[in-house]
């Protein structure tokens, strides 16, 4: 049958649910319109027949013929028979609603099949990304060990809702097993883990390249449900350095257990050699310039914070000035009452300087979390992009 729809106006219900099937305009394809119609309740026959009344021969229908199959689908859940006919009676009238349930657990199935359908392309904005999970990393208070001495992270997982203690030999085996795991994919480095002399400023640094590193797997399109990582992000025995290792020896990487393994030639285009070529210089040139722009953020940040210690220093001194209880001598002042009326305004003007020093060093503070720690998570991804591809070549 055709899937020309001719009779009856549209419902904003209809326009609704093509916007959750087809974000970007596209068509319907038939997986994606029989889930779609699963959720009426109908049965499967019903639903074959529905397909067969509005498919063009293109296993696709368009904006007019998703519209077609809502109305059958609410004529069908009246009792009526499936037939074009039924819809001319809707001439001048608005076409009946159908009852699919609640359409938020339609957005995900839609998103879901879309990424299946086209696994070449990333089907990710950047807040779904980051909507896959949160990781924090915080350092404890009080190293351990009796004779060697060791740092220990606090990992907590907005996914999972668990937090777990890891050291840094924990996060190596877990780099580890994830690039046996993932041996195309972009695993990010870890930082070093320099074993003695580890000032407070490298343990610092160290603690937000780890952060860096848990969010850059957690939020991977592909990683992130694994269980090597759901492993890593639950697990909360001991020894998890042998322990991930013994859960995950011999696992094999992802292409080995992949569906898209035997169709993987299909997948591949025919430029395929030319655009990793193109890829390779085009992140080159971005990590160049992201690494310029990480330096400049991090010379503003020391800038601002120097700023706003010398106005804490020079306000500290106009308090001093305020404060001063020494005698006032006519061999300094001439019998002038300036130095009375000065010291008031010392006063004033030290909290002026305060308030500075309290401005720049919230300015350099959110420089450094919003603008550079963003860069290097930026640089860090540009870095196992660069590693990766030469695995590739």
């Amino acid at each position: 049958m055709s899937a020309d729809l001719t009779f009856g106006s549209v419902p904003p219900f209809y326009r609704e649910v093509y916007e959750i099937l087809c974000p970007n305009q596209e068509q319907v394809d038939e997986d994606l319109l029989v889930n779609l119609l699963l959720k009426s309740s109908l049965p499967r026959a019903t639903i074959t027949q529905i397909w067969d009344a509005v498919d063009n021969k293109t296993g696709f229908v368009n904006r007019n013929g998703l519209y077609k199959a809502l109305a059958l689908t609410a004529l069908a859940q009246n009792g009526k028979t499936i037939h074009d006919k039924l819809l001319e009676s809707y001439a001048g009238q608005e076409l009946p609603k159908p009852s699919l349930g609640d359409l938020g657990d339609l957005r995900s199935t839609s998103v879901k099949l879309r990424r299946e359908k086209n696994p070449n392309i990333l089907g990710y904005n950047y807040r779904e990304l980051c909507d896959l999970d949160a990781i924090k990393v915080e350092l404890m208070p009080e190293k351990k060990g009796i004779i060697l001495k060791h740092v220990e992270y606090e990992v907590t997982s907005r996914n999972y809702k668990t937090t777990v203690l890891r050291r840094y030999n924990d996060f190596f085996a877990f780099q580890e097993m994830l690039m046996l795991r993932f041996p195309y994919r972009l695993v990010p480095r870890l930082p070093p883990k320099k074993m003695m002399g580890a000032n407070r400023e490298f343990i610092e640094q160290r603690r937000k390249s780890l952060r860096r590193f848990c969010n850059l797997v957690a939020r991977h399109p592909k990683m992130y449900d694994d269980k090597l990582v759901k492993f890593f992000l639950t697990f909360s025995g001991s020894d998890m350095t042998n322990k991930i290792k013994e859960v995950f020896r011999g696992i094999p990487d992802e292409f080995m257990t992949s569906n898209l393994a035997s169709k993987a030639k299909e997948l591949v285009p025919m430029d395929t050699q030319q655009q990793i070529q193109n890829s390779k210089e085009h992140m080159r040139m971005l990590y160049n310039g992201v690494t310029k722009m990480k330096e400049i953020s991090e010379k503003l940040v020391m800038r601002a914070t120097g700023y706003a210690c010398d106005m804490l220093q020079f306000g500290q001194e106009l308090s001093s000035f305020s404060n001063d209880a020494t005698s006032v001598s006519a061999w300094a002042t001439g019998r002038s009452e300036t130095w009375h009326h000065l010291k008031k305004g010392f006063k004033h003007l030290s909290v002026e300087y305060a308030a500075l020093g309290d401005k720049a060093a919230q300015e350099a503070g959110d420089t450094d979390s919003e603008v550079v720690e963003k860069l290097c998570l930026f640089q860090d991804l540009l870095l196992a992009y660069k590693v990766s591809s030469v695995h590739i070549l």
